[in-house]
């Protein structure tokens, strides 16, 4: 069975007009998922939650060890926030906060490898 073709002849500026005009749309979608995905970011997590990502440690006693330094480091923050006898955390910020004490941890690691965890 044959499927009914169209043939549409474009000349160059047409081509590229279409071209600009898809690749607008795309971009706009994306800036639109992009914009979704950063309020995300902001939301609260619980230490369970942080836990179950992974990214941040294990167990429950290594995120407390994290909440200790940062509010060590600052006790008016605005990363950890206690609701009740829960933490949350902001999950942007915490992120922040983690790449930025690793890498501090590496150079110290650099001036004094027996600084080792």
């Amino acid at each position: 069975m044959a499927t009914d073709t169209k043939v549409v002849a474009l000349t160059v500026a047409e081509l590229k007009e279409l071209m600009k005009q898809t690749a607008y749309e795309a971009v706009a979608v994306f800036a639109k998922e992009q914009e979704e995905k950063s309020k995300d970011d902001d939301e609260l997590l619980t230490t369970t939650e942080l836990v179950k990502l992974g990214k941040y440690g294990k167990s429950r006693e290594t995120i407390k060890k994290f909440r200790d330094q940062i509010i060590a480091e600052n006790p008016n923050q605005k990363i950890a926030i206690k609701h009740g006898r829960n933490w949350k955390y902001k999950l942007k910020a915490f992120d922040e906060w983690f790449v930025n004490h690793n890498e501090a941890h590496k150079e110290a690691l650099k001036i004094d490898p027996r600084l080792r965890r």
